[in-house]
Formats: C-alpha cells, sequence, structure tokens
C-alpha cells in the first residue's frame, strides 16, 4: 500500500492533536501503566512489555524505549512503574515480544509480535489489553510510518499526520478493552469490525502456537508463507507478517482467510472472504423514508437517494395522493406525533448519523380555518375556537352580538369558560359547527331552520349540543343545513331540507329537521361537503355521490332536476378532495386536475361569472369539466359563493369569479376571471377556504391571511374595510 493511499484511511479520523500545548512537562511522576497480554484470548505469560516512544526523525524511524522492560506474569498481567515523556504530547505505543500462549511449560513463541497504541504520553495511566485485535487497529492506522515493531514513527513534516494516524487505530479498536470498535469514531463513518477480527483471528493462529518459520507447515509458518509479498523476504513475526497483509491486501486472500478454524475467537468476523484485506473507516449512507402515518388514500413520497453525513436533502412534497379521512395534509415531521423537527416541502436538512423518518402531519379539517357567509372560525392546535367578523345571530360565540375585526375566543357551553378539546370546526351560512374529541358536536349561531341541531328554533351566541351524536371525525357546512360524517363512514344531516338536501328521499323545508337524520344509503364516506340546499359525499372508492338542489347542474349527473337522495355523479373518479360552493362544486382528483361543475355565474352582490375556471362566461355546466390554466397539480381547493380558489403542491393560491370586493386577491381592479389567477404575495400555504366575498389562506409558519371583502370585520385584521391583497389576520 502506497503512503498516499494509506494517509486516505485515516483523513476521517479526528485531529485530537491540534491546539495541543507543547511545552515539554519535565520530569515528573508518571502514572503506571497496568494491563495484560493475551494471545486469541488465552494468557501469555513470560512475554517481554516495552514501552515506546514514537520515532521523530523520519517514516519508520526508530521508537525510543521509555522504560525498563517487563515480563508478564502467568495471568499475562504487567505493570509499567517508571518512564519519562520526552514531551507530553510525544505519541507512544507497547510492544509484547515472545511468551507462552497457554502452552506446556517452557513453550517460547518467538514468533509473538503484538502491539496497542497507548497516544500522548500525558495521557498514560488507563488498563491496557494487549492482543491480536489492538495489533490490528494499530498496523492498519500506522502503516506508513510502520518500518518494524520497532520503527515507527514519523518526519517533523509529518508529525500531525503521525497523530491522526494513532488516533485513528484509537477508533479502529479500543486499547483498554481489546475489541473493535474503539472510541470516538466520527459520526457518519463505521469501523470495519468484521476485517479486523477476520485478520485478528488470522494472526491468532500463529500467536497461539510454537512458533515457526515460513515453509516449515506450522501455524505459524503457513501465516508467514501467505503474508510473504511476491518476490520479497519472509516475515518472521506477527506484528510484520500482518503488516505484509495490510500492504498487499488483495494477495492470497483464499489461504489466508482459512487460516482460522470456525471457532476462531474473535467475533464477528467476515463469513466470507472478502475482496481485498483494506482496513478503511466506512462512510455511512443513511435515507429518508416517508411515512403516511394514518393516511387513508394515496402513497407516500419516496427518495431512493442514499445520503452521507452532512450532506444536504431537500424535503419532497405532498403530491397531493397522499390524504387521510377528514384531515388536510400539513407537512412532515420527524416525529410522529409532531414533536419533532418540523418540515415543509423544498426545505432543507443537513444528514446527521442516522436514518430519517418524515412522517405525514395532518391537520384537523380544517384545521384552522372556514369562512362563514361574513365571519370565520378558526381551530388552533390546543384545541381551541376563535372567530371574528359579522355577529348579528350570536355566530361569532363569545356570548355577544357585536361584530369584531379581530379575533375572538368562542366560550364554552352555557358561555361558561371556553370551547375547548376540539378537533374539527366548519362554518354555516351564520352559524358554526365543532367536532369535540369525544366525537360529539356543538354548534351555535343562527336557528331558525334548525341549524344547530339542537331540537329547537332558538339561536344561541353560545355552543349547544347538536343532539344524539357521537364519533363524529368531521363536518360539512354551507347555508342552512350541515352535515356529519360518523367514523363508520355513514353521514348525517339537519336543519333546512329544502329540495332536498338532507337526502332523506322528500323535499321538505316545512318543517325543518332539528335533530339529526342519517342520510341513506351512504355507508362508506371520507368527505362531505354542502352548497345552498344541496350536498356531496366523497366515498372510499373516490367516487362522489350528491343530492338535493340542481338549478344550475351541481349534482353534476348532466341534468337539471333535483334528487332527494344521494345519486352518483358520472365521469369523475379518483377523487381526492371535494368542495362546494354557493352553487357550484370543485373536485381534485389524484392527478393532481381540478374539475368542475354546476354554476359559473355569481348573481349576488357584484355579479361576476368565471366561478368553473373554464375560460368562458356560460352560465353553467351540468357535468364536471377540468378547470382550465393550472401548471402545477393541485393539493386541494374551496368553492365560495362568488368565487373558486384552489391551493396548488407548490403553495401557491390561484382564484377565479367575481372580484367586486377584491376576493380574487389579485390587487387588480378587474371585477372578472374566467380562468385562475395567482393570489398576490402568497407562498407556502398549506390550506384554503373560500366564502361568500372573501378568503382566508393558513401559511406553513402558522399564520393566517385573509382577502376581499371585510367590511364586518371578516377579514380579521383589525379593520372593518375591503382588501384586494392577503392581509394577516391579527395574531391570537
Amino acid at each position: 500500500m502506497n503512503r498516499l493511499a494509506s494517509r486516505s484511511l485515516v483523513l476521517p479520523a479526528l485531529l485530537f492533536c491540534c491546539g495541543c500545548n507543547q511545552a515539554l512537562l519535565g520530569p515528573a511522576s508518571p502514572a503506571k501503566i497496568g494491563g495484560s497480554v493475551h494471545g486469541g484470548q488465552q494468557p501469555i505469560a513470560g512475554a517481554t512489555i516495552q514501552l515506546y516512544a514514537a520515532g521523530a526523525t523520519g517514516d519508520g524511524s526508530a521508537a525510543t524505549s521509555l522504560a525498563s522492560p517487563v515480563t508478564t506474569d502467568t495471568n499475562g498481567a504487567f505493570e509499567i512503574g517508571s518512564y519519562t515523556c520526552p514531551t507530553p504530547t510525544t505519541e507512544t505505543y507497547l510492544l509484547a515480544s515472545a511468551g507462552n500462549p497457554g502452552l506446556t511449560a517452557g513453550t517460547n513463541n518467538t514468533s509473538i509480535q503484538l502491539i496497542a497504541v497507548l497516544g500522548e504520553c500525558q495521557s498514560l495511566g488507563s488498563f491496557v489489553s494487549l492482543n491480536e485485535v489492538t495489533t490490528v487497529a494499530a498496523l492498519a492506522a500506522l502503516t506508513p510510518y510502520f518500518t518494524s515493531p520497532t520503527s515507527i514513527g514519523s518526519g517533523p513534516s509529518d508529525a500531525s499526520a503521525l497523530n491522526t494516524a494513532f488516533s485513528l487505530a484509537t477508533e479502529y479498536a479500543s486499547t483498554g478493552a481489546g475489541s473493535s470498535p474503539g472510541s470516538n469514531v466520527p459520526s457518519g463513518y463505521a469501523v470495519p469490525t468484521q476485517e479486523i477480527n477476520t485478520l485478528a483471528n488470522i494472526i491468532a493462529t500463529c500467536v497461539n502456537s510454537r512458533g515457526g518459520t515460513a515453509g516449515d507447515g506450522s501455524a505459524c509458518g503457513l501465516l508467514f508463507t501467505y503474508a510473504t509479498p511476491t518476490a520479497g523476504v519472509a516475515p518472521t513475526d506477527t506484528a510484520t507478517a500482518l503488516l505484509d497483509i495490510l500492504n498487499n491486501p488483495s494477495s492470497n486472500i483464499s489461504s489466508l482467510f482459512n487460516l482460522p478454524a470456525p471457532s476462531a475467537p474473535f467475533q464477528p468476523s467476515l463469513i466470507t472472504a472478502p475482496s481485498n484485506w483494506t482496513v478503511a473507516l466506512t462512510a455511512l449512507t443513511f435515507t429518508v423514508t416517508y411515512a403516511g402515518n394514518s393516511a387513508t388514500s394515496g402513497s407516500v413520497p419516496v427518495d431512493n437517494n442514499s445520503y452521507q453525513t452532512g450532506a444536504t436533502v431537500t424535503v419532497l412534497g405532498n403530491t397531493g395522493i397522499l390524504a387521510d379521512t377528514g384531515l388536510v395534509f400539513a407537512g412532515w415531521n420527524t416525529s410522529a406525533d409532531g414533536s419533532g423537527t418540523p418540515y415543509t416541502s423544498a426545505a432543507t436538512f443537513t444528514m446527521g448519523s442516522s436514518n430519517v423518518t418524515l412522517y405525514a402531519q395532518w391537520r384537523d379539517w380544517p384545521i384552522s380555518v372556514w369562512g362563514g357567509a361574513q365571519e370565520a372560525i378558526a381551530l388552533k392546535s390546543d384545541g381551541t375556537v376563535w372567530t371574528w367578523g359579522l355577529n348579528n345571530w350570536g355566530e361569532l360565540g363569545n356570548n355577544t352580538l357585536n361584530n369584531s375585526d379581530v379575533p375572538v375566543q368562542v366560550l364554552g357551553p352555557g358561555g361558561v369558560g371556553y370551547l375547548t378539546g376540539i378537533k374539527s370546526i366548519m362554518g354555516g351560512e351564520t352559524h358554526n359547527v365543532a367536532v369535540k374529541s369525544d366525537g360529539t358536536v356543538w354548534a351555535w349561531g343562527w336557528n331558525t331552520m334548525d341549524q344547530l341541531g339542537d331540537g329547537n328554533t332558538t339561536e344561541s351566541n353560545v355552543p349547544v349540543q347538536v343532539s344524539n351524536l357521537t364519533n363524529i371525525v368531521s363536518l360539512g357546512g354551507r347555508g342552512y343545513h350541515t352535515l356529519a360524517l360518523k367514523s363508520d363512514g355513514t353521514v348525517w344531516a339537519w336543519g333546512y331540507d329544502s329540495n332536498g338536501a338532507l337526502g332523506n328521499g322528500i323535499d321538505d323545508s316545512n318543517p325543518d329537521f332539528p335533530v339529526p337524520i342519517q342520510v341513506p344509503g351512504i355507508t362508506n364516506a371520507i368527505q362531505v361537503t354542502a352548497g345552498y340546499n344541496f350536498s356531496v359525499a366523497l366515498l372510499a372508492d373516490h367516487t362522489l355521490m350528491a343530492w338535493g338542489r340542481n338549478k344550475s347542474g351541481q349534482l353534476g349527473n348532466g341534468t337539471l332536476t333535483e334528487s332527494t337522495s344521494p345519486i352518483a355523479v358520472p365521469g369523475i373518479s379518483n377523487v381526492v378532495w371535494v368542495s362546494a360552493g354557493w352553487t357550484q362544486v370543485l373536485a381534485v382528483k389524484s392527478d393532481g386536475t381540478v374539475w368542475a361543475w354546476g354554476a359559473n355565474i355569481w348573481n349576488g352582490t357584484d355579479p361576476g361569472a368565471g366561478l368553473l375556471g373554464i375560460g368562458s362566461a356560460e352560465s353553467y355546466s351540468a357535468v364536471p369539466v377540468q378547470v382550465t390554466g393550472l401548471t402545477a397539480s393541485a393539493a386541494m381547493a374551496s368553492g365560495g359563493d362568488s368565487l373558486s380558489a384552489v391551493l396548488q403542491t407548490d403553495g401557491t393560491v390561484w382564484t377565479f369569479g367575481s372580484n367586486g370586493a377584491g376576493q380574487l386577491g389579485t390587487g387588480t381592479s378587474i371585477t372578472q376571471s374566467l380562468v385562475p389567477v395567482e393570489v398576490e404575495g402568497l407562498t407556502n400555504i398549506i390550506f384554503i377556504t373560500a366564502r361568500d366575498q372573501h378568503a382566508q389562506a393558513i401559511r406553513s409558519d402558522g399564520t393566517i391571511w385573509s382577502w376581499g371583502d371585510g367590511l364586518e370585520g371578516e377579514l380579521g385584521n383589525g379593520q372593518f374595510s375591503d382588501s384586494s391583497v392577503p392581509v394577516q389576520v391579527t395574531p391570537f
């Protein structure tokens, strides 16, 4: 092995001596050095132990003896009590020569030469276990500086590299334990322990014998024969034999590998012969795995790269396919419960020294924000609920009828304390609904049409419990009725039943339904959404069913005939997200495309066209049509009253429809847009909602942004005014 190649093996080691004090210590009372010598884990008695300081006059220069030799006892033990350090940082090592490896009395194997590096002279004193493993570790690191067991050294220009090599030897094996690996292995690197143990077993065949010479057929003779370099001189001791093997790593591999018996003492060892005997730290490679973390559909991103420690990793995004029932994707985290390090798509991090699993994080559908007619409701991660905007019917839930241009916290039932333990929310037209973690449902606001589901028509400005509902996981709401999805996939509805909005087979607006009833024929829903007098359910097979009003084709079945019972929406499949607007529906498919049907024109305040985003002002479409002009995949979509919105997987938001109050968020005075236009200045968005003439978005940093109609305070930014560009909701 040439010197350059050998040095490349030690580069990853830690430079322990950088900045060390080079001053002479002078005479001192050194710590005693005690230890033992073993051959193949058998004590070696009568071995000569010598403490050496590494040579300093050139590579492979003669080492300096620092103490009088001592001899091991019958247990292989020794102690060196007196020595003098040339300098505090002089590198030192122990050499054990000859001795009886547990054989008959009088045996002396003169072929034994075992080495253990000790390190800087000022740090001596620890117990030393000197054996074949420490010898392999020492020579694998010190090969460029080794001429013979008594000649290990470097010149002044190589002193730093020699120090590094000594440190590397302690990484290969522990001198105190006599085993591999050692200590202070650099992060992201692995010690080739099996290779080191295999080489130790090979030289142990000679150490644990009576000795011998090349060609005599003895265990040592075989080792020396197989280790002899081509056209070289046969070694006569175990250290030199090992050096020859390391310098000629591709020679006689099979013969050397087969020398030890199957019960060789040092384990774990290689079970098959290697391609060569090179010993070096290995730069580990690590993987990044993405986990769905309870995802109910789709597949996680796959990163097929292998990363070394220190490499830059770019976090992959959710492709729009990965989804969870009633939840929205909210980024990644190194812990499944979200208590680790969070990452957004396209973020970067530095790879450490272990594999990384990134778990999908889900926000309760919709954690943070939904819009009402002229108000908004937000859910915080601590389970509290906040509202702002119009409060004519108590929809803010704070026991007043006062509008608020900043978020206020929803009170608890009876106005006592605050509403807590909430996992999902939904905004209706003038009422709001929340699901607790125990699966019960609570509502507040206007109740003339039984929107609160508590068995009467009395409005409430604090939450009241919706009757007879348990195990609810998510909600769907819009005008004057509400849908609830149970954990068993059934759908329940209450409130205004005009046009068959409740799906119970009748068109009955008087009386309404003051308590929830089950929508018949649906047992496998995973998402529900509601518009004005119509409803839509996303099923587990990613198809849709709809029922109710159909004047503008919002049932998507090619007719304008209402249906009082659920019917399939034909012509669309692989749906992963659905959202009903006032009179239109938007659906995101697993391929990231967005499809829309229903009304294309808003006839309310500041009318305009473009709700379907199809590039025309056609009044409606009774079948799903693809939204045009979106170049990236969609993550979700939201149908409003006067506008529609799409969130792309790149974190941007696109809107289309009417713009009389600036609800498109473009900062322009255009009256409408028939195709999607980008909302100004919004990046890293993870959730959106669109309502009458305003919209909200959640950024990955947890901030909420609003735009459009703000005359009732529904933008939540402390102002009662419109904004045609996003403004931040006052933090709460």
